[in-house]
């Protein structure tokens, strides 16, 4: 996203104010523009209606058993409401949250795992955009990197939450080399996870807290 910006946008495609409707109506509509393409896989929506609010652009998979569902929310940075462009994806992150946007999603039977949300921040050319890993843990020094998800439910956590933390981690692989992934589950694992050779994955349950 950051190369389409530098090498398509003006900052006078923007309007006259660095945040507001005009500039986040901008980018809206240029992102849509970029994912039209996708339209074969999904049901792309925008500025609908979903739990407690209208989300900004929500991709449906027409076969959620290869793809995850998507949401999109999209913020221009204000100076007066956040410090940098990564206060503003989080808080992109959070109004996906508070106003349940998923609702829509699994109400036609897509789990919470299979649903992604990403962020964006824009501030002229500059984009930040963040994916919902749980956690990530980043070595600059020899460009490695630590993915996790934590699972807090009475279910056990299985294949499809193995593969979509692969799929998520796929977002810092051109960076990034990943270790290890990270499970935490407080009802355990399922036994496919017993056939798993994957050395890089580390399985951890409420009782490794305590050791």
């Amino acid at each position: 996203m950051n190369r389409v910006s530098l090498g398509i946008f003006s900052y006078f495609d923007t309007g006259n104010r660095p945040s507001g409707e005009e500039p986040e109506r901008f980018y809206h509509g240029s992102v849509l523009g970029l994912i039209v393409d996708l339209q074969g896989r999904y049901v792309i929506t925008s500025n609908r209606e979903s739990g407690f609010g209208r989300y900004d652009v929500m991709l449906e998979p027409k076969d959620p058993k290869e793809d995850d569902a998507i949401i999109l929310e999209f913020k221009v940075h204000d100076p007066e409401d956040e410090a940098t462009l990564k206060e503003t994806v989080q808080s992109a992150l959070a109004q996906i949250e508070e106003k349940q946007y998923a609702a829509k999603l699994v109400s036609r039977g897509i789990s919470k795992e299979r649903i992604r949300s990403y962020g964006f921040a824009f501030e002229g050319k500059k984009v930040q955009q963040s994916a919902d890993i749980d956690v990530v843990a980043i070595s600059e020094i020899d460009k490695c990197a630590v993915v996790g998800e934590c699972k807090f439910k009475n279910e056990k956590i299985d294949k499809g939450i193995y593969d979509t933390l692969l799929r998520r981690a796929g977002s810092i692989l051109g960076k990034y080399r990943v270790s290890k992934y990270i499970f935490f589950s407080l009802s355990g694992y399922t036994d496919w996870f017993d056939t798993l050779k994957d050395k890089r994955v580390v399985l951890l349950s409420l009782s490794d807290l305590y050791e």
